[in-house]
This record gives structure tokens, sequence and C-alpha cells, in this order.
């Protein structure tokens, strides 16, 4: 998966009878070095289950990117309007970027935060439930993975003491868990800020039952993936002796 960017080129701003050139090119740089990462592919043998955390994870960060873009493009408007500095530019622009991407997978209880009305109403009822029940099937998916891990593991390690596979091989063969696992923890943190704002929601005046209640079944699809991660650690924590 390869990673969006977004160039600011050579603005030139009047104040006055000066003008300020910036030759500098300001990347937005939508990748794991700098503010939310791209999905890395799983190595070749990922099960169904581990290849579905995998692609729900890059959906949250296509949408988070998707977000970001037009929060950076905002930012360095608003940089550029208020300072017309360069380093007015680029705070903007970085402050855009994060405000974008975490609004970006949060578009209808955002709408509905800012604007209670039947139709935001509806909407934001429907986005919950639809990820309440994506995070119940990720929940599903994670104790899968974990299970597999741990079969896995104690498999390999099997192979390892009867000197049928090296310690390197071990660590290679289990190295899509690993993955999972991180992948399962980014997935965690970003239902948790759906579950933030489901619960700022429920208190607003208009609010319906079924913002509490999703918010409480995310969570415990919540605690179930961070429960399955941390079985995934522990059973490739240790690389048996040969």
């Amino acid at each position: 998966m390869k990673c969006s960017s977004v160039s600011f080129r050579s603005a030139v701003v009047s104040e006055g009878s000066n003008k300020f050139h910036s030759r500098s090119v300001i990347s937005i740089g939508l990748c794991a070095a700098l503010l939310f990462g791209c999905a890395m592919p799983l190595p070749p043998g990922a099960s169904p289950a581990q290849q579905r955390l995998a692609q729900q994870n890059s959906n949250f960060n296509s949408t988070v990117a998707e977000g970001a873009v037009g929060g950076a493009l905002v930012g360095a408007l608003g940089g550029l309007l208020i300072g017309g500095s360069l380093k007015d530019v680029a705070i903007g622009a970085g402050a855009g970027a994060v405000a974008g991407g975490v609004a970006g997978y949060l578009v209808a209880q955002n709408n509905f935060a800012h604007a209670q009305t039947e139709e935001t109403l509806k909407a934001a009822i429907a986005d919950a439930r639809t990820s309440t029940a994506k995070a119940q099937q990720m929940a599903a998916d994670a104790r899968q993975v974990a299970s597999e891990a741990q079969q896995k593991a104690a498999s390999l390690a099997q192979q390892v003491r009867a000197r049928q596979i090296t310690a390197d091989q071990y660590r290679t063969q289990l190295a899509s868990y690993r993955q999972s696992a991180e992948q399962l923890e980014a997935i965690s943190k970003k239902l948790g800020e759906q579950s933030v704002q489901l619960r700022d929601n429920a208190r607003r005046p208009m609010a319906t039952a079924d913002f509490s209640t999703d918010a409480n079944a995310i969570d415990a699809s919540r605690r179930e993936m961070d429960m399955a991660a941390a079985q995934i650690r522990r059973a490739l924590e240790a690389t048996p002796a040969a």
C-alpha cells in the first residue's frame, strides 16, 4: 500500500511592498514515519482471520488519511491567511492533518455533535450500529488469530526442540502473528476513539439509548481484542531452545 502525500508549492504572499517566497515544498506524508502509518502487507501464508484484521486496519488508515489530507489543506490555508509565513503554513497544515485524520472515520458522529437534527441522528445511529457489528466481527477474528498463534507457536517449538527448524525459522514463521498483534492494538485504539465520541453524543438532548448501548458493545469488543493481542504476544515471547 502506497502512502498519500500533499505538497504545497512555491507560495507567494504579499505583505505591503514585501513578498514572501517559499521555495520549499511542504509534504504532509501520511505514513508510519510521520502521522498515521501505512499498513504493511502480511507475509505469505497468513490465515483468513489475519487477512480480515489486516484489511480492517488498512480501511481505518485509508479513512484517516483521507480526512488528514482535507484537514491539512484547510489548516495550511488558514496558516497562509493568518500569518503567511512558511512556518504558519506548516503549523496549520500539521494541526489540520491531525484533526482531519481523527475526524475521518467519525464523520457521522461529528455531524450529529455539531448539528442535532433528525437526519444527523439517524445517520449517527446507523453508523454506530455498523461500527458495533464490525467491532464484534473483529473481536471474533482476534480470538481466532490468538488461538492460531498459540497452536502454531507450540507446534513450531516442538520442531525447534527436535532440531527440525532453527530458532530463526521459528521467528520467521511467526512474524505474521506479531503483525496481527500490532494491528489489533491499533484497531483497539481507533475503536476507543469511536466509543468516546458515542458516549459524548449519548449526552446530547436528542440522543437515544443506542449511543451508550453501542459504546458498551464496542468497548467489550475492544477488551477481547486487547486480550487476544496479549495472548499472541505471550505465545511469541520465548524462543524455545533446541
